[in-house]
């Protein structure tokens, strides 16, 4: 059992492994997109849900913010393309949990 200490561990096989991923995430899941000041909110089922590959390119840029031991939001960045992604977790029934993620890119 994951600790929320390993958040880290948890992360890497999150977005390397589709079978380990679409298993740590709360579904339905909230997907919030932002254009032009506006918000626009979808509620994604399991079996509507595709793959979110995070690959590790020299353009990508992870940054990790823990508002406490059982919640972390991770934005994520690929320079120069507009791409700006938030990913919200939370550690609960002893494991990590994608939450809800929220599209802000151009």
């Amino acid at each position: 059992m994951l600790e929320p200490a390993d958040f880290d561990s948890f992360f890497k096989k999150f977005k390397s492994d589709s079978v380990y991923q679409v298993e740590h995430i709360k579904f339905p899941i909230k997907i919030t997109v932002t254009e032009d000041d506006r918000d626009s909110v979808t509620y994604i089922k399991k079996n509507k849900w595709h793959y979110v590959r995070l690959t590790n390119n020299k353009e990508d840029i992870y940054k990790k913010a823990r508002s406490n031991k059982n919640s972390v939001t991770v934005q994520y960045t690929v320079e120069d393309t507009g791409i700006l992604m938030s990913f919200d977790f939370a550690y609960r029934d002893g494991k990590w949990r994608l939450t809800s993620a929220t599209d802000s890119s151009d």
